[in-house]
């Protein structure tokens, strides 16, 4: 199908379809969370503060630790405090599942040389949904919310095409509210700013301004919890030679040939995994080299993936709690490799280098079985402690502390005159 026949009036019911589907497959992984609400370990902490608080106080609550504002988790909490306790953690689970469909949203509507086609639409939503990264901790909480947020802060990166009034307003407000929700759209700054320079348009110019504004919020939260003491700057990080194993294997390797090989690739001397970021960086300069003028496309759209991959892996290496930008700190790295090499595929044309990347690509997310899928989304301790009944519980004995998921995870509050 091509490109003109999607724009065909018809062709709105397909990406409807698209996009419903997609939505399906992401409450069919989680049904029982969305059935039965919860909250997920450090949205706990959130939802505390918030009761303690109250509306809209919490709004603006910062948590020092963590050493950066987190948006989405303040937003929920604050709002689960004007429900009925028992109801509380249903803002924070429904409000991370509509943030999980924004990438969707965008790959099905959104425009652009990226999304030319259905099959590179449907190539895209298929990815997200079973790369083999996106198997670790993918639960319905708002704490990760920042993590879909950068994932469309990617895809924003790719929409080339002149804005309608609809998706610049969207966007502009995505990265407002991915740039306030943690730091994975903050990572992508210098890639706005770089792509603002490469395209000089007005759009570019803008989404790079309001990145920049969350970038001094966000700075602004960071040196502030430097100077109250309560985040370490000198977070432990690896030695380089270990952060570039790291790379090779969780952020390439694992989206691109499976969680078996990437165990693998594990095993192998640190001479070979070198060998293997240089051939995929040696893949990459081969689909950037303009053949007729003898030099690197700086303006083509893949180079904007590419430039986004090192930024945000190389921010994650260095913030990542235990010092490894691994499991749930590599999403949205191996999604900017996954994302490159589809960039990469010409759906139109019979070519080997084509070809071999769409059945790598496909393997890679076949190998992530419907067994990773389902019980990657399970989140330890649900069955055993539902919130109504931890609630029915904490209203016998309001010294009782509440148990939340995952288990052992306890949260206490003092109840309101209210």
């Amino acid at each position: 199908m091509s490109e003109r026949i999607e724009a065909h009036r018809g062709g709105r019911w397909w990406r409807v379809l698209l996009f419903a589907t997609c939505a399906a497959l992401v409450f069919a992984r989680t049904p029982e969370l969305l059935l039965s609400p919860r909250f997920f370990a450090e949205e706990g902490k959130y939802f505390r503060f918030a009761y303690e608080v109250g509306f809209p106080r919490s709004l603006v609550v910062m948590h020092w630790p963590v050493g950066y504002f987190n948006l989405v988790p303040n937003l929920a909490c604050s709002l689960g405090v004007l429900l009925p306790l028992e109801f509380a953690p249903a803002c924070a689970t429904y409000l991370s599942f509509l943030v999980q469909l924004i990438p969707f949203a965008i790959l099905a509507f959104g425009r652009g040389s990226f999304v030319a086609s259905p099959v590179r639409r449907v190539t895209a939503s298929l990815a997200l949904l079973f790369l083999p990264t996106m198997m670790v901790q993918a639960w319905m909480a708002s704490l990760h919310a920042q993590v879909h947020l950068g994932i469309a802060a990617l895809l924003i990166l790719l929409d080339d095409e002149a804005r309608g009034t609809l998706r610049r307003w969207g966007y502009r407000a995505i990265l407002a509210l991915g740039g306030l929700t943690g730091v994975y759209v903050v990572f992508l700054w210098p890639v706005f700013v770089y792509r603002a320079f490469a395209q000089r348009v007005r759009d570019a110019w803008i989404e790079a301004a309001v990145v920049t504004g969350t970038l001094v919020v966000q700075g602004g939260f960071w040196i502030a919890s430097i100077q109250f003491g309560a985040s370490d700057p000198r977070r432990a990080h690896g030695e380089l030679s270990e952060t570039i194993a790291l790379w090779a294997t969780s952020h390439i390797a694992l989206p691109l040939t499976g969680i078996r090989v990437q165990a693998l690739a594990k095993s192998l001397p640190l001479p070979a995994l070198y060998l293997f970021l240089v051939a995929f960086l040696a893949l990459a300069a081969f689909v950037l080299w303009d053949r007729t003028e003898r030099r690197l496309r700086w303006r083509d759209p893949r180079c904007f993936t590419l430039l986004a991959y090192f930024c945000v892996a190389a921010c994650v290496s260095f913030t990542a709690y235990d010092g490894r930008p691994v499991g749930r700190y590599a999403i949205v790295p191996s999604v900017a490799v996954a994302l490159f090499v589809i960039q990469c595929i010409d759906f139109r044309a019979r070519r080997i280098l084509s070809a071999a990347l769409l059945v790598m690509l496909a393997l890679a997310c076949v190998r992530a079985s419907s067994r990773d899928y389902w019980e990657g989304s399970r989140c330890q301790g649900h069955e055993e402690h539902r919130w109504r009944d931890e609630v029915a519980r904490f209203r016998a004995d309001p010294t009782r502390e509440i148990a939340i998921c995952p288990r052992g995870k306890t949260i206490r509050l003092e109840r309101r005159g209210d």
